[in-house]
Protein backbone atom coordinates (compact mmCIF):
# COMPACT_ATOMS: atom_id res chain seq x y z
CA UNK A 1 0.00 0.00 0.00
CA UNK A 2 1.31 3.30 -1.00
CA UNK A 3 1.59 5.96 1.88
CA UNK A 4 -0.34 8.92 2.23
CA UNK A 5 1.97 11.17 0.69
CA UNK A 6 2.85 8.33 -1.93
CA UNK A 7 -0.94 8.57 -2.76
CA UNK A 8 -1.11 12.48 -3.32
CA UNK A 9 2.04 12.48 -5.44
CA UNK A 10 0.99 9.42 -7.50
CA UNK A 11 -2.67 10.85 -7.69
CA UNK A 12 -1.40 13.87 -9.24
CA UNK A 13 1.29 12.85 -11.96
CA UNK A 14 -1.68 10.07 -12.67
CA UNK A 15 -4.05 13.33 -13.82
CA UNK A 16 -0.80 15.02 -15.84
CA UNK A 17 -0.17 11.89 -17.32
CA UNK A 18 -3.51 11.43 -18.63
CA UNK A 19 -4.46 14.42 -19.49
CA UNK A 20 -1.13 15.56 -21.25
CA UNK A 21 0.68 11.85 -22.74
CA UNK A 22 -2.20 9.43 -23.02
CA UNK A 23 -5.44 8.93 -24.07
CA UNK A 24 -8.40 7.94 -21.76
CA UNK A 25 -7.47 4.46 -20.91
CA UNK A 26 -10.17 1.72 -20.92
CA UNK A 27 -9.38 -0.06 -17.41
CA UNK A 28 -11.13 -3.25 -18.37
CA UNK A 29 -9.18 -3.47 -21.81
CA UNK A 30 -5.75 -2.65 -19.55
CA UNK A 31 -6.75 -5.62 -17.79
CA UNK A 32 -7.77 -7.68 -19.84
CA UNK A 33 -4.67 -7.32 -21.70
CA UNK A 34 -2.46 -8.19 -18.70
CA UNK A 35 -4.22 -11.80 -17.98
CA UNK A 36 -4.43 -13.02 -21.33
CA UNK A 37 -7.43 -11.50 -22.92
CA UNK A 38 -9.47 -12.51 -20.64
CA UNK A 39 -12.24 -10.82 -20.71
CA UNK A 40 -13.84 -9.92 -17.04
CA UNK A 41 -15.27 -7.36 -14.80
CA UNK A 42 -12.98 -6.46 -12.23
CA UNK A 43 -14.35 -4.18 -9.16
CA UNK A 44 -13.67 -0.58 -9.10
CA UNK A 45 -11.13 -1.12 -6.32
CA UNK A 46 -8.89 -3.14 -8.43
CA UNK A 47 -9.26 -0.96 -10.79
CA UNK A 48 -8.03 1.79 -9.24
CA UNK A 49 -5.22 -0.30 -8.56
CA UNK A 50 -4.12 -1.00 -12.17
CA UNK A 51 -4.10 2.31 -12.70
CA UNK A 52 -1.95 3.97 -10.00
CA UNK A 53 -0.10 1.30 -10.98
CA UNK A 54 0.69 2.32 -14.18
CA UNK A 55 0.56 6.21 -13.41
CA UNK A 56 3.25 4.95 -11.62
CA UNK A 57 5.04 3.60 -14.35
CA UNK A 58 5.11 6.25 -16.77
CA UNK A 59 5.92 9.57 -14.84
CA UNK A 60 5.34 13.05 -16.28
CA UNK A 61 8.47 14.60 -18.38
CA UNK A 62 10.48 17.15 -16.24
CA UNK A 63 9.72 20.28 -18.78
CA UNK A 64 6.08 19.91 -17.03
CA UNK A 65 7.51 20.37 -13.87
CA UNK A 66 9.39 23.28 -14.64
CA UNK A 67 6.91 24.84 -16.24
CA UNK A 68 4.74 24.23 -13.73
CA UNK A 69 6.62 25.69 -10.92
CA UNK A 70 7.66 28.11 -12.81
CA UNK A 71 3.70 29.70 -13.65
CA UNK A 72 3.70 28.85 -9.57
CA UNK A 73 6.57 31.43 -9.09
CA UNK A 74 5.45 33.88 -11.58
CA UNK A 75 2.34 33.88 -9.90
CA UNK A 76 3.71 34.57 -6.20
CA UNK A 77 5.89 37.26 -7.85
CA UNK A 78 2.26 38.74 -8.77
CA UNK A 79 0.41 38.51 -6.28
CA UNK A 80 3.44 40.29 -4.23
CA UNK A 81 3.71 42.94 -6.81
CA UNK A 82 0.11 43.33 -6.26
CA UNK A 83 0.11 43.19 -2.71
CA UNK A 84 3.21 45.95 -2.53
CA UNK A 85 1.20 47.98 -4.77
CA UNK A 86 -2.13 48.12 -2.39
CA UNK A 87 0.61 48.78 0.18
CA UNK A 88 2.18 51.76 -1.25
CA UNK A 89 -1.08 53.34 -2.30
CA UNK A 90 -2.56 53.08 1.18
CA UNK A 91 0.51 54.40 2.71
CA UNK A 92 0.59 57.20 0.56
CA UNK A 93 -2.97 57.79 0.90
CA UNK A 94 -2.07 57.59 4.75
CA UNK A 95 1.11 60.00 4.10
CA UNK A 96 -1.67 62.57 2.39
CA UNK A 97 -3.98 62.38 4.93
CA UNK A 98 -1.74 63.30 7.43
CA UNK A 99 -0.08 65.83 6.13
CA UNK A 100 -3.50 67.44 4.97
CA UNK A 101 -4.26 66.93 9.39
CA UNK A 102 -1.25 68.69 10.18
CA UNK A 103 -1.28 71.54 7.46
CA UNK A 104 -4.91 71.85 8.64
CA UNK A 105 -4.45 72.16 12.60
CA UNK A 106 -1.41 74.61 11.59
CA UNK A 107 -3.65 77.08 9.39
CA UNK A 108 -5.93 76.92 12.76
CA UNK A 109 -3.25 77.71 15.29
CA UNK A 110 -2.06 80.52 13.49
CA UNK A 111 -5.90 81.55 13.65
CA UNK A 112 -6.12 81.09 16.66
CA UNK A 113 -2.94 82.77 17.70
CA UNK A 114 -3.88 85.86 15.51
CA UNK A 115 -7.30 85.82 16.95
CA UNK A 116 -5.69 85.51 20.63
CA UNK A 117 -3.41 88.47 19.74
CA UNK A 118 -5.65 90.93 18.66
CA UNK A 119 -7.64 90.41 21.72
CA UNK A 120 -4.69 91.00 23.94
CA UNK A 121 -4.21 93.98 21.82
CA UNK A 122 -7.61 95.55 21.95
CA UNK A 123 -7.73 94.43 25.80
CA UNK A 124 -4.13 96.26 26.49
CA UNK A 125 -5.25 99.20 24.50
CA UNK A 126 -8.56 99.48 26.30
CA UNK A 127 -7.05 99.24 29.26
CA UNK A 128 -5.01 102.13 28.66
CA UNK A 129 -7.41 104.26 27.69
CA UNK A 130 -9.84 103.81 30.75
CA UNK A 131 -6.54 104.44 32.76
CA UNK A 132 -5.91 107.52 30.59
CA UNK A 133 -9.32 108.78 31.05
CA UNK A 134 -9.14 107.90 34.76
CA UNK A 135 -5.80 109.94 35.28
CA UNK A 136 -7.37 112.88 33.11
CA UNK A 137 -10.77 112.79 35.96
CA UNK A 138 -8.07 112.70 39.02
CA UNK A 139 -5.91 115.61 37.55
CA UNK A 140 -8.77 117.97 37.00
CA UNK A 141 -10.02 117.41 40.37
CA UNK A 142 -7.36 117.98 42.10
CA UNK A 143 -6.58 120.93 40.58
CA UNK A 144 -10.23 122.28 41.39
CA UNK A 145 -9.76 121.09 45.07
CA UNK A 146 -6.28 122.86 45.07
CA UNK A 147 -8.60 126.01 43.44
CA UNK A 148 -11.22 125.97 45.92
CA UNK A 149 -8.29 125.78 48.94
CA UNK A 150 -6.63 128.53 48.13
CA UNK A 151 -9.81 130.77 47.25
CA UNK A 152 -11.04 130.11 50.83
CA UNK A 153 -6.80 130.27 52.07
CA UNK A 154 -7.04 133.98 50.26
CA UNK A 155 -9.75 135.80 51.46
CA UNK A 156 -10.06 134.61 54.68
CA UNK A 157 -6.70 134.82 55.85
CA UNK A 158 -7.65 138.50 57.02
CA UNK A 159 -11.01 137.47 58.96
CA UNK A 160 -10.40 133.41 60.14
CA UNK A 161 -13.64 132.26 61.04
CA UNK A 162 -13.36 129.86 64.58
CA UNK A 163 -14.97 126.36 63.57
CA UNK A 164 -17.48 125.18 66.02
CA UNK A 165 -19.11 121.47 66.38
CA UNK A 166 -22.49 121.53 66.49
CA UNK A 167 -24.27 120.38 69.84
CA UNK A 168 -26.68 117.08 70.08
CA UNK A 169 -29.47 117.74 71.38
CA UNK A 170 -28.57 116.75 74.78
CA UNK A 171 -25.49 119.12 74.88
CA UNK A 172 -27.85 121.82 73.94
CA UNK A 173 -30.38 121.32 76.59
CA UNK A 174 -27.76 120.60 79.41
CA UNK A 175 -24.99 123.39 78.11
CA UNK A 176 -25.93 126.67 80.46
CA UNK A 177 -27.36 129.84 78.02
CA UNK A 178 -24.79 132.28 77.36
CA UNK A 179 -25.35 135.53 76.46
CA UNK A 180 -24.80 136.55 72.92
CA UNK A 181 -21.27 139.11 72.90
CA UNK A 182 -22.40 142.75 72.25
CA UNK A 183 -21.11 143.83 68.55
CA UNK A 184 -18.75 146.71 69.43
CA UNK A 185 -19.52 150.49 68.77
CA UNK A 186 -17.19 152.03 66.48
CA UNK A 187 -15.72 154.90 68.67
CA UNK A 188 -17.49 158.33 68.54
CA UNK A 189 -14.72 160.66 67.25
CA UNK A 190 -17.02 163.67 68.53
CA UNK A 191 -16.48 162.03 71.93
CA UNK A 192 -13.87 164.91 73.48
CA UNK A 193 -15.32 167.95 71.76
CA UNK A 194 -17.48 170.73 72.88
CA UNK A 195 -21.09 171.22 73.58
CA UNK A 196 -22.90 174.35 72.23
CA UNK A 197 -26.58 174.41 73.39
CA UNK A 198 -29.18 176.80 72.12
CA UNK A 199 -32.07 177.05 74.29
CA UNK A 200 -33.68 179.71 71.97
CA UNK A 201 -34.37 177.01 69.16
CA UNK A 202 -34.31 174.15 71.11
CA UNK A 203 -31.04 172.69 69.57
CA UNK A 204 -27.69 171.07 70.48
CA UNK A 205 -24.27 170.79 68.17
CA UNK A 206 -20.22 169.58 69.10
CA UNK A 207 -17.45 171.54 67.67
CA UNK A 208 -13.56 170.64 67.65
CA UNK A 209 -11.76 171.34 71.22
CA UNK A 210 -9.38 173.42 69.28
CA UNK A 211 -12.04 175.71 66.69
CA UNK A 212 -14.54 178.63 68.75
CA UNK A 213 -17.65 179.43 68.57
CA UNK A 214 -19.56 182.81 67.66
CA UNK A 215 -22.92 183.62 69.50
CA UNK A 216 -23.21 187.50 68.89
CA UNK A 217 -26.96 187.06 67.29
CA UNK A 218 -27.35 183.29 68.36
CA UNK A 219 -30.12 184.17 70.83
CA UNK A 220 -31.45 186.42 68.64
CA UNK A 221 -35.31 185.91 67.59
CA UNK A 222 -36.72 185.98 63.88
CA UNK A 223 -36.48 188.80 62.01
CA UNK A 224 -37.41 190.19 58.59
CA UNK A 225 -34.02 190.32 55.84
CA UNK A 226 -34.37 191.50 52.71
CA UNK A 227 -37.42 192.55 50.77
CA UNK A 228 -40.51 192.13 52.30
CA UNK A 229 -42.56 190.40 48.91
CA UNK A 230 -39.50 187.82 50.17
CA UNK A 231 -41.39 187.22 53.29
CA UNK A 232 -37.75 185.74 55.08
CA UNK A 233 -37.78 185.94 58.65
CA UNK A 234 -34.13 184.57 59.86
CA UNK A 235 -32.70 184.32 63.18
CA UNK A 236 -30.18 182.23 65.33
CA UNK A 237 -26.91 183.36 62.97
CA UNK A 238 -24.30 180.97 64.70
CA UNK A 239 -20.56 180.47 63.52
CA UNK A 240 -18.30 177.88 64.09
CA UNK A 241 -14.40 178.65 63.06
CA UNK A 242 -10.68 177.69 63.72
CA UNK A 243 -10.23 181.26 64.25
CA UNK A 244 -11.43 183.23 67.38
CA UNK A 245 -14.07 186.21 66.39
CA UNK A 246 -14.40 185.13 63.02
CA UNK A 247 -17.56 187.67 62.10
CA UNK A 248 -14.92 190.34 62.69
CA UNK A 249 -13.07 190.42 60.00
CA UNK A 250 -13.91 192.55 56.73
CA UNK A 251 -12.37 194.68 53.83
CA UNK A 252 -10.39 196.45 56.28
CA UNK A 253 -9.33 193.60 58.48
CA UNK A 254 -9.42 190.81 55.88
CA UNK A 255 -8.97 187.26 57.26
CA UNK A 256 -6.21 184.95 57.46
CA UNK A 257 -5.53 182.39 54.29
CA UNK A 258 -6.30 179.51 56.40
CA UNK A 259 -9.55 180.23 58.35
CA UNK A 260 -12.41 178.02 57.96
CA UNK A 261 -15.46 178.24 59.23
CA UNK A 262 -19.20 176.71 59.51
CA UNK A 263 -22.26 179.02 59.79
CA UNK A 264 -25.94 178.19 60.77
CA UNK A 265 -28.59 180.34 59.79
CA UNK A 266 -32.78 179.53 60.96
CA UNK A 267 -35.36 180.15 58.75
CA UNK A 268 -39.77 180.66 59.85
CA UNK A 269 -41.00 178.14 57.21
CA UNK A 270 -44.30 176.85 57.42
CA UNK A 271 -44.58 173.01 58.90
CA UNK A 272 -45.76 171.83 55.98
CA UNK A 273 -42.98 172.87 53.23
CA UNK A 274 -40.92 170.27 51.41
CA UNK A 275 -37.10 170.67 50.79
CA UNK A 276 -37.73 171.20 47.10
CA UNK A 277 -40.18 173.90 47.72
CA UNK A 278 -38.37 175.93 49.85
CA UNK A 279 -34.67 175.10 47.71
CA UNK A 280 -36.50 176.27 45.10
CA UNK A 281 -37.97 179.45 46.65
CA UNK A 282 -34.76 180.34 47.96
CA UNK A 283 -33.26 179.97 44.73
CA UNK A 284 -30.46 177.23 46.17
CA UNK A 285 -27.90 176.59 43.13
CA UNK A 286 -25.83 173.37 43.33
CA UNK A 287 -24.24 170.46 40.99
CA UNK A 288 -24.82 167.68 43.44
CA UNK A 289 -28.02 166.48 45.97
CA UNK A 290 -28.02 164.30 48.38
CA UNK A 291 -30.63 162.71 50.70
CA UNK A 292 -28.89 162.29 54.17
CA UNK A 293 -29.90 161.38 57.83
CA UNK A 294 -28.88 163.52 60.61
CA UNK A 295 -29.20 161.54 64.05
CA UNK A 296 -32.80 160.12 63.09
CA UNK A 297 -33.88 163.23 60.95
CA UNK A 298 -34.19 163.57 56.93
CA UNK A 299 -31.92 166.18 55.56
CA UNK A 300 -30.62 167.28 52.37
CA UNK A 301 -26.78 168.05 51.40
CA UNK A 302 -26.30 170.47 48.38
CA UNK A 303 -23.02 170.87 46.71
CA UNK A 304 -22.04 173.18 43.73
CA UNK A 305 -19.83 176.09 42.70
CA UNK A 306 -20.93 179.75 43.86
CA UNK A 307 -21.26 182.16 40.65
CA UNK A 308 -21.51 185.19 42.93
CA UNK A 309 -19.15 187.06 45.55
CA UNK A 310 -16.95 185.11 45.97
CA UNK A 311 -16.59 183.38 42.56
CA UNK A 312 -15.74 179.75 42.10
CA UNK A 313 -15.85 178.52 45.50
CA UNK A 314 -17.22 175.44 46.34
CA UNK A 315 -20.38 176.12 48.73
CA UNK A 316 -21.81 173.33 50.69
CA UNK A 317 -25.05 173.54 52.49
CA UNK A 318 -26.70 171.26 54.54
CA UNK A 319 -30.61 171.73 55.17
CA UNK A 320 -32.63 170.19 58.07
CA UNK A 321 -36.16 170.57 59.02
CA UNK A 322 -37.57 170.27 62.70
CA UNK A 323 -41.39 171.49 62.62
CA UNK A 324 -41.53 175.28 61.61
CA UNK A 325 -38.04 175.64 61.57
CA UNK A 326 -35.42 175.24 58.09
CA UNK A 327 -31.68 174.66 59.85
CA UNK A 328 -29.05 175.83 57.09
CA UNK A 329 -25.42 175.01 57.77
CA UNK A 330 -22.80 176.17 55.54
CA UNK A 331 -19.16 176.60 54.65
CA UNK A 332 -17.17 177.18 51.47
CA UNK A 333 -13.20 177.11 49.90
CA UNK A 334 -11.51 177.23 47.18
CA UNK A 335 -10.38 174.52 47.27
CA UNK A 336 -11.65 173.13 50.50
CA UNK A 337 -9.38 170.92 52.09
CA UNK A 338 -10.40 167.62 52.97
CA UNK A 339 -9.48 167.15 56.61
CA UNK A 340 -11.75 170.30 57.19
CA UNK A 341 -14.43 168.85 55.17
CA UNK A 342 -14.76 165.87 57.25
CA UNK A 343 -14.41 168.53 60.50
CA UNK A 344 -17.15 170.37 59.13
CA UNK A 345 -19.60 167.49 57.66
CA UNK A 346 -19.19 165.55 61.24
CA UNK A 347 -19.56 168.99 62.83
CA UNK A 348 -22.88 168.80 61.40
CA UNK A 349 -23.91 165.26 61.54
CA UNK A 350 -23.55 166.32 65.58
CA UNK A 351 -26.22 168.75 65.48
CA UNK A 352 -29.71 167.19 67.67
CA UNK A 353 -33.22 168.69 68.23
CA UNK A 354 -34.58 169.21 71.45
Amino acid sequence: MPTGRQARVGKSLSRATTRDSFPPANPLLLFHESFGGHAFCPTPLEANRRAFSLARACPPKPRRRREARRQFRSRLRLSASVGQAKKVRISSNKRSSILEIVRTILILRKKIFKHKVAKILTNKFMNMNQKGFTNIILVVVIVILIGVVGYFAFVKKSEPVAQQSTPTPTQATNAPKSNPTPTPTPADPTANWKVYSNTRYAYTIKYPTDWFVDTTYSENDFTQRGPVEDNEFIGGDTGFSNYPNASGYNMENPAPSDLYSVGLMIYRVASNISYDQFISSKHFGYDKKESISINGISAVRLTGVSTDHPVGFTVVNTLVKVGNKMFVFNYSGNPIPQQIKDTANKLINSFTAK
